[in-house]
């Protein structure tokens, strides 16, 4: 073997260790877009550069042969691979269903048959000869020249793709498809100098360094540019389909990149503007240059009139930098936000009208309710001046009505009441007035209170408490209102059934908790009933309505003045099966500063509280 054999023989065996190296970094980007068919073309490489440098190592003819025959195990391959990497590097990889695929390896394998059986018919090469070089010398034959046809039809494809695809991309990707022509064109040079015996070196196959130049390339580009982790349709398929506009500016303000979304708010083509400066663009609107012509980051919202009618765009300026850290331009994206403006534009219209709304009925019952207190009040007292005459005179059939006419404006002075608080609440005029007292002394009076409402059902009241209640400082009155109103409610739904109260103080986060629990055997709530339990003038049903009565403020308000108390106030329950309420409140409130009408007030309260 002479030197340039041996030489010639060294730089396959280099091509073998830099192909083997590049598949394998290939490989680590398996799951991108590409690498596969980047790993199997360097492979194939791998294959035909090794097997040459033994071919030309051997110094048997029928070894030569052999070896070369092996070659073509990558030669074949090489082309299907590049085609399919163009494919997917262009976004056309959905073309390549499994029958594709199976035609485009049937050539390749036929080629392969017919090489291994050459002895048999020479269609493919004949008079093979070793020359004075040592080299392998034969005549190309008919299925030789089919194979080349083939092959160049595949790299032709696939040279189209990418030419394709360099000619559709904007500047920010053309760097890209560009250095893929470049790593495209290197074999075609490379074998048609070796097929056509255009260089005095033709018996030396040059092909196989041109595609080691090719995947060195296309690596770099993988480094470069991150060719397989971002590639061009991703930017196509995202940027050109959003309805938001954006526009990319260089440096000295020139538009580099634009999407259709912004050339309908500008009014020109991307052909018409790319490489213009923005203010040329942006011409139909000079104030938006002069008010952001030297931003270079900022979140806004603009107003515009186009054609007439007026819109709201939502404006975002972003700094963009290069690999260096210095500026390099600007990213602008304007979405068109009009729709969301208007909806939003009514929205608070119609919640101002449903403010005033509300402010007026509050206003009205507020009025209302004093105004029939007035008159219910004389008429209260004057039925208690005719149920102690008729209890004198014994007229049992006057002490019967006067006692219909006392249970009626009782519920109607509780409904006025109700309203009140309802209404005070609404309108943030509820004063917290927090005291320091003993809850089992609450508890023990509260249960007096109810014990009557509960015996009239034949009912069974019992508390439970443990001895560590000691004392709390909140508001007692509304602590108070919340218990009785929860405990009229149990008695109340409940018939010849047993009602709860029990109390416990706990510590939670470093704090002293309460938690009241009123619980009753009675008809229970059904689950689609829960949500609208605690609404105002909202009960189970109507025929809860009709059978016990009531006007659905009393849960209501609970919940109202639990929540101005820092508490929570939940209900499990089954229908059939009864009812639990539990509120559980801060054993000492903590009040925001200035809440509290009278600081003095709670320090008074504190004070006589402690005994001082």
């Amino acid at each position: 073997m002479n030197w340039q054999n041996m030489s010639y023989t060294l730089l396959l065996l280099v091509v073998f260790i830099i192909a083997l190296f590049l598949a394998g970094i290939a490989w680590r980007y398996r799951t991108a877009r590409g690498a596969k068919p980047l790993a199997t073309l360097m492979l194939a490489l791998v294959v035909w550069s090794g097997c040459y440098a033994l071919s030309l190592t051997s110094a048997s003819l029928p070894a030569k042969i052999f070896w070369l025959n092996w070659t073509y195990l990558g030669i074949v391959t090489i082309p299907t691979s590049w085609l399919l990497l163009a494919l997917q590097y262009s976004g056309y990889d959905g073309w390549l269903t499994r029958r594709r695929l199976l035609l485009l390896t049937l050539v390749p394998l036929l080629t392969l048959l017919v090489i291994w059986t050459n002895a048999f018919h020479e269609l493919f090469r004949s008079d093979a000869v070793i020359n004075d070089l040592g080299m392998l010398t034969a005549t190309k034959e008919p299925a030789f020249w089919l194979h080349t046809a083939y092959s160049y039809v595949l790299l032709l494809l696939g040279t189209f793709f990418l030419v394709r695809e360099a000619l559709r991309l904007r500047h920010l990707y053309r760097g890209q498809a560009g250095m893929m022509l470049i790593g495209a064109l290197v074999p075609w040079f490379g074998n048609v100098l070796s097929i056509f015996d255009i260089i005095p070196l033709s018996d030396l196959d040059l092909t196989p360094f041109a595609f080691l130049l090719t995947g060195g390339v296309i690596s770099w580009c993988l480094f470069r540019y991150r060719l397989l982790d971002i590639v061009p349709v991703a930017r196509d398929t995202i940027i050109e389909s959003m309805e938001d506009g954006v526009m990319v500016l260089d440096a000295q303000n020139r538009i580099i990149d634009i999407n259709p979304a912004a050339c309908v708010f500008i009014g020109y083509t991307a052909r018409d503007v790319v490489g213009q400066p923005i203010r040329r663009a942006l011409s139909l609107y000079p104030e938006l240059i002069d008010r952001y012509h030297d931003v270079t980051a900022t979140r806004d919202e603009i107003v515009i009139y186009n054609s007439g009618q007026q819109q709201s765009f939502d404006l975002r300026i972003s700094p963009l930098h290069d690999r260096s850290g210095c500026y390099s331009g600007r990213l602008i994206v304007l979405r068109n936000i009009t729709r969301l403006t208007q909806a939003t534009r009514e929205l608070y219209q119609a919640k101002e009208a449903a403010e005033v709304a509300n402010h007026a009925k509050s206003a009205f019952i507020r009025n209302m309710s004093h105004e029939l207190r007035t008159p219910l009040t004389a008429i209260i007292g004057y039925n208690d001046l005719i149920r102690f005459q008729a209890e004198q005179l014994e007229l049992m059939d006057i002490l019967s009505d006067a006692e219909r006419i006392r249970v009626a404006s009782a519920n109607l002075l509780g409904l006025i009441n109700g309203l009140l608080d309802l209404s005070r609440i609404e309108a943030g005029k509820v004063e917290i007035i927090p005291e320091p007292f003993d809850l089992t002394e609450l508890l023990d009076e509260v249960a007096t209170t109810v014990e009557p409402l509960a015996l009239q059902n034949e009912n069974t009241l019992r508390i439970t408490a443990s001895e560590d209640l000691g004392r709390l400082y909140t508001d007692r009155t509304k602590l108070r209102q919340i218990l009785i109103n929860l405990l009229h409610n149990a008695a109340k739904f409940t018939n010849q059934g047993q009602i709860e109260l029990a109390a416990q103080r706990t510590v939670m986060q470093g704090q002293d908790w309460i938690s009241v629990r009123i619980s009753d055997t009675g008809i229970g709530i059904d689950p689609e009933q829960m949500c609208n339990l605690f609404q105002v003038f909202t009960q189970g049903d109507a025929t809860i309505s009709r059978a016990y009565g009531g006007t659905g403020l009393g849960l209501a308000l609970s919940r109202h003045f639990c929540r101005m108390l820092g508490g929570t106030i939940e209900v499990a329950s089954q229908p059939g099966s009864g009812s639990t309420f539990t509120v559980t409140l801060p054993a000492e409130i903590a009040l925001p500063a200035g809440s509290s009408k009278g600081a003095e007030r709670m320090l008074a309260s504190r004070t006589a509280g402690s005994g001082v």
